[in-house]
């Protein structure tokens, strides 16, 4: 069997998992794939940053060993090459791919760690120190250590994205005196995991689901009792090994004293009664609502890379949102909605397609503080109308998220209130489970696809509907939960 390296990545994953590092090392097919935005936003931003060297090339190849790779790049770097990318480097049982190395005026050589971020974090240091120790270790001559993250203050004038101006590089080289002796204890520590092939005894926790679920979370879970206590929602990872260590290790174990989150009682309680519980504000709050009720869902873009002038990296903005208007408790509800056909940046249109649906709303109901949020950024921008919206949404509006989370809990929402979970529990009929598209990242990249120029008319027609589907939904969903919480009365 070939010995197996400690990459960054394997190294990252045993911090605050060890479990975590030797699954990824020998037992991959017992997890499932995951993926996130922002590793395709960082994907685009690398791509920009290797125009940084217009004389680079990339190096890797599919198939090829670790030790093969790191041929390569030492090929490479006896060629004239100014700058090399994804250039492998090998050091005993350590191995790292570099975003990009390149010759530094002085001699010698300088890494340069890309990330999508806009300013310098502690977590891109220690990935710093890792590669910076690999190459030290391999015999490289290593001169200047810089990190490339995006330039907060760039806004984009339109053409061609000029990358040293959509950049700013961060000279980190002192910085790694301090932080490669830091990490060492570290990097021994996942060493001898790796070479022992032992799967650790880590107990699951909070951490399994954040900031992204785990692909071994199915495996991990399969025995763990379903009401285990880093289910309860609000907790951190302290405060379970706490409650763990006073041997409550279910969430019926646990006293006022324990929790003081009226949720989370609920939740308790919930459990221990095998019932759903309602908190007398939920019927109270509905019995005032202001007819007509319009239900309201956004989707918006954050591009990485700008794509209209005079916006930002990873600016936010409003491409379409759905709505279902009720005019009174006995009628059924009226669809409405835009979609922004793009060509230009979609705010302005978004906002005055809005604003009539806002004006003649009793009550405005949305899921969770994106929508508020998004109005905001958009008052603060300056588009036209923006500021009206934010204040009629903050006026007459309605958070269901909160109303549901403050008021209600049943076993099947299993310890969540996402509009995902909710909506079977009280609303099986409905369900997203059949859509192309199924939540709001997923939109966000389809409509720039449909709306760009190499897309065909067919396959735009096709994302426009989809689109559309999805997003009717959310407020639809939104429109029957409402129906149905009407019907409960307070439990305690």
């Amino acid at each position: 069997m070939r010995r197996k390296l400690l990459s960054k990545s394997l190294f990252k994953a045993s911090e605050p998992c060890q479990k975590k590092l030797v699954l990824l090392a020998y037992h991959r097919h017992l997890g499932t794939e995951a993926t996130n935005a922002w590793a395709q936003s960082g994907d685009e931003i690398g791509q920009l940053a290797r125009l940084l060297f217009p004389d680079g090339v990339t190096l890797g190849g599919v198939g090829k060993s670790p030790e093969e790779l790191a041929a390569d790049t030492k090929e490479a770097m006896e060629g004239p090459r100014q700058a090399l990318f994804e250039a492998t480097f090998l050091s005993e049982d350590l191995v790292c791919r570099a975003d990009i190395v390149a010759r530094h005026p002085l001699g010698g050589w300088h890494l340069i760690e890309v990330k999508s971020g806009k300013s310098l974090k502690p977590e891109y240091l220690q990935d710093l120190a890792f590669q910076s120790l690999v190459l030290t270790q391999a015999g490289i001559d290593l001169t200047q250590v810089s990190l490339a993250h995006v330039n907060p203050d760039y806004i984009y004038p339109g053409g061609a994205i000029v990358p040293e101006q959509f950049f700013h590089l961060e000279d980190v080289t002192a910085l790694m005196a301090e932080e490669i002796p830091n990490l060492l204890p570290k990097v021994e520590k996942a060493l001898e995991l790796i070479r022992s092939s032992a799967i650790p005894l880590t107990e699951v926790n909070t951490f399994c689901r954040s900031p992204f679920p785990c692909p071994f979370y199915d495996h991990c879970h399969k025995d763990v009792h379903p009401h285990s206590v880093h289910f309860l929602t609000g907790l951190n990872r302290k405060k379970v090994d706490e409650f763990r260590s006073e041997e409550k290790r279910l969430i019926t174990d646990l006293t006022d004293r324990d929790i003081s989150q009226g949720f989370q009682r609920r939740i308790r309680d919930s459990l221990a009664k095998d019932r759903t519980l309602v908190d007398r504000s939920l019927p109270t709050t509905l019995a005032k609502l202001q007819w007509p009720l319009v239900f309201v869902d956004f989707e918006a873009i954050s591009p990485a890379i700008p794509l209209y002038p005079g916006t930002k990296s990873f600016q936010r903005m409003a491409f379409q949102f759905s709505c279902h208007t009720v005019a009174d408790p006995h009628s059924n509800p009226e669809p409405g909605g835009f979609l922004h056909p793009g060509g230009e940046r979609p705010d302005s249109a978004f906002i005055q397609a809005l604003t009539p649906f806002f004006q003649k709303a009793g009550t405005i109901v949305y899921y969770s503080d994106f929508e508020v949020n998004l109005l905001k950024s958009l008052s603060q921008e300056g588009i036209p109308g923006a500021a009206d919206c934010e204040t009629l949404i903050r006026r007459k509006g309605l958070d269901l998220y909160k109303l549901i989370k403050q008021g209600i809990y049943s076993p099947a929402f299993d310890f969540s209130f996402s509009i995902k979970d909710v909506l079977p529990a009280l609303v099986p009929h409905l369900s997203y489970d059949s859509l192309a598209i199924q939540d709001g990242d997923a939109a966000a990249k389809a409509w720039i696809k449909m709306t760009a120029p190499t897309t065909s008319t067919e396959d735009a027609s096709e994302i426009e509907q989809n689109l559309l589907t999805y997003c009717s939904l959310d407020t639809l969903a939104m429109v029957e939960l409402v129906k149905v919480l009407r019907t409960f009365e307070a439990t305690v």
